[in-house]
C-alpha cells in the first residue's frame, strides 16, 4: 500500500471520528438543555428564584459551549475529508 493511500485512510478515519464526536456532543447538549427547566427552589423564596435564574444561565452557557464544540468537530470532519480527497488526487496525479 502506498504511503499516500495509507494517509488517505487515516484522514478518512479522522473524519469519521469527528462526525461521531459531533453527534455525541449534540446529544449531550440536548440533554443539558433539559436540566433545570423548572424552579424547584421556591417561587416565593428570593434566594430560590436567584439560584434558579443563575442555574439557567449556567446551563445555557454550557449548552452553547457544547454547540460550539459540536460545530468544531463537524468542521474538523469536513477538513479531514477534504484532506483525504486532496491526498487521493495527488496520488492519482503521481501515477499518470
Amino acid at each position: 500500500m502506498s504511503e499516500l493511500r495509507y494517509l488517505r485512510e487515516v484522514w478518512l478515519k479522522r473524519a469519521e471520528v469527528a462526525k461521531e464526536c459531533a453527534g455525541e456532543l449534540e446529544g449531550l447538549r440536548a440533554k443539558l438543555d433539559g436540566v433545570v427547566t423548572r424552579n424547584y427552589f421556591g417561587d416565593g423564596c428570593l434566594e430560590g428564584i436567584e439560584l434558579f435564574e443563575r442555574l439557567q444561565l449556567l446551563v445555557k452557557s454550557g449548552s452553547q459551549d457544547l454547540g460550539v464544540a459540536r460545530d468544531s468537530a463537524l468542521d474538523l470532519g469536513a477538513a479531514s475529508a477534504a484532506a483525504s480527497d486532496s491526498i487521493e488526487s495527488a496520488d492519482a496525479n503521481a501515477i499518470r
